[in-house]
């Protein structure tokens, strides 16, 4: 689709009010701002007092009557999607926080154990000055979370009551351990402050964990889900999913089918029990090679086989593999790629060193390859950068649609398994379907939980019966409809294609077809398929998956 240039007074007004949106947005979401490349916020935490989400509030409703005053049709293409993006942002939030205000169901977002990592691996210039004003504040920020926490306990969910306090624990240990690294006093001059505030941090945070559990989960009544208004609700403006969530529940039970049919003839073909699966591509490793360089190598295999392939064009940034810094990191976050966006147009993708990592330096084959696929050429350094400027838009890298990352990811992981390069062998094809499996359980259990159609204790013994790792439960929670939006876009782009495939003929074009779809950064998938081929082609779409 051609877009249209934009009215120059319109596009000028419309510029200044996106800056003001972000110049005050990540003020309060500091977070948001460092995991989408922003300086400048690095030594704030996140807003949680009556009067600063009093004023988010209003900030809101300002911002989304200016909005709705834009001229849309005088805009061209790329302001009409980052239009749209911001009105959903912030109708979302505004919704959010008159009617379930994240302190009343999500009290892990107290704990910014993820600011501090993101500082180990952003550097700023002054990262003694930033630990210093995070470490300082974190006593009061704590001792205010624990007045609210005791204001809302019978609201919460048991389970996230729980996991808070889990999370404190964590996120003590952490702070402990990076504040007296040797990495850290290397590259921090007058530790000592830093032990010294660490130390009242980390009292803190024992103090938090103990209120929790001593006066909150023992109060803890709360429902884990968000209903099913507000999955609606999230779906149609958060993924422009605008049906009814139950609608959805066919093509999971069916993506399920087909996926369990597909594992089983895998395994029948190499001889073994679905069940021994895991074992199987465990048993399958690097060759001996160090953790680093099987990375490098192949990613770098990742990169020449799309490259020969044609099937997408990838983006001329460097791509960087390196291990973190040789400094603690919380438990919970595993390979890390990030995008460097103003200063230097490059991305990193971070590998923990095999003494800090859960897995031993002998990787599996499949883990490391899929890894490779879906952070690095075939995935978020794919999407991030193969737009040129407009995937770095600032609506766009906060975006993150689930929809076609997640989706993305599915899609080039079955069209690779049906070739004979990356991706293709035995191994790497029963990663594959395992991964796809587990994908489509997540979104059955998020449409389940959201829905009201299990409770958490319901949720917990399904995630049990999988196995630990199968399904992220507190995720599916902070994140309603995110793992549904994943597998509705893989089915998306699968039918997207068809469609265009039987209109097309012999004109269609596979690389034209995946350059539209990831040329516009991560955002939602329908809001691309609308953008590229037309409303009429999205009715198509939806039509063709929801059938």
């Amino acid at each position: 689709m051609i877009s249209k240039s934009a009215t120059p007074d319109t596009a000028a007004v419309f510029d200044g009010l996106a800056a003001d949106f972000f110049s005050v947005w990540f003020r309060f979401h500091p977070d948001l701002a460092c995991e989408a490349g922003v300086g400048g916020f690095g030594r704030l935490l996140p807003a949680q007092s009556d009067d600063e989400l009093a004023a988010l509030s209003g900030w809101l409703e300002s911002l989304i009557v200016a909005l709705e005053e834009i001229d849309y049709g005088a805009l061209d293409g790329d302001r009409q999607i980052d239009l749209e993006l911001m009105f959903a942002t912030a109708r979302v939030e505004h919704r959010e926080l008159h009617l379930r205000d994240w302190r009343r169901f999500d009290p892990l977002r107290y704990l910014p154990t993820g600011e501090f990592y993101r500082l180990t691996l952003a550097q700023p210039r002054d990262l003694r000055g930033a630990l210093v004003e995070l470490l300082g504040a974190m006593p009061q920020h704590l001792r205010l979370a624990e007045s609210h926490l005791i204001e809302s306990a019978v609201a919460l969910a048991p389970e996230m009551a729980k996991a808070t306090a889990d999370e404190a624990d964590k996120g003590r240990c952490y702070l402990r351990e990076l504040a007296r690294s040797h990495w850290l006093r290397q590259h921090c001059h007058g530790w000592n402050e830093i032990d010294i505030l660490t130390d009242a941090a980390c009292a803190a945070l024992t103090s938090f964990a103990d209120l929790v559990r001593g006066e909150v989960v023992p109060r803890a009544t709360g429902r884990l889900g968000c209903g099913s208004d507000h999955l609606r609700f999230l779906l149609r403006h958060r993924h422009w999913l605008d049906v009814a969530p139950q609608a959805w529940a066919p093509l999971l039970d069916l993506a399920l089918a087909e996926t369990e049919a597909s594992l089983s003839a895998l395994c029948s073909t190499l001889g073994i029990d679905p069940d021994d699966a895991p074992q199987r591509l465990a048993s399958v490793s690097v060759d001996g090679r160090t953790r680093l360089e099987s990375y490098h190598v192949e990613s770098e295999r990742l990169q020449g086989m799309l490259r020969r392939s044609g099937l997408v064009t990838l983006p001329q940034i460097p791509l960087r593999i390196s291990e973190r810094p040789n400094c603690p990191r919380p438990h919970r976050f595993g390979a890390d790629y990030v995008a460097g966006w103003d200063d230097e147009q490059s991305g990193t993708l971070f590998l923990a060193t095999a003494d800090q990592d859960e897995e031993t330096p002998a990787d599996a084959l499949a883990r490391v390859r899929g890894r490779c696929l879906s952070r690095t050429w075939g995935g978020e350094h794919l999407i991030a950068f193969a737009g040129g400027d407009t995937a770095r838009r600032l609506p766009r890298r906060v975006a993150a649609g689930k929809s076609l990352t997640r989706g993305w990811d599915l899609y080039l992981r079955e069209e690779l398994g049906r070739g004979d390069g990356f991706g293709a062998s035995p191994e790497e094809r029963l990663h594959s379907l395992l991964h796809r499996h587990a994908h489509i359980r997540g979104a059955q259990l998020d449409l389940a939980l959201h829905s009201g159609q299990v409770d958490g204790a319901e949720a917990i013994t399904r995630q049990a019966a999988w196995g630990d790792d199968a399904v992220d439960l507190v995720h599916l929670a902070q994140a309603p409809g995110d793992a549904l939006a994943g597998v509705i876009g893989w089915r998306m782009i699968r039918a997207a294609r068809r469609l265009l495939e039987q209109w097309q003929g012999s004109g269609f074009s596979e690389r034209a077809f995946h350059d539209r779809l990831v040329g516009h950064g991560p955002i939602p998938l329908p809001l691309i398929l609308q953008h590229e081929f037309g409303a009429n082609f999205w009715d198509e779409v939806r039509a063709a998956v929801l059938d």
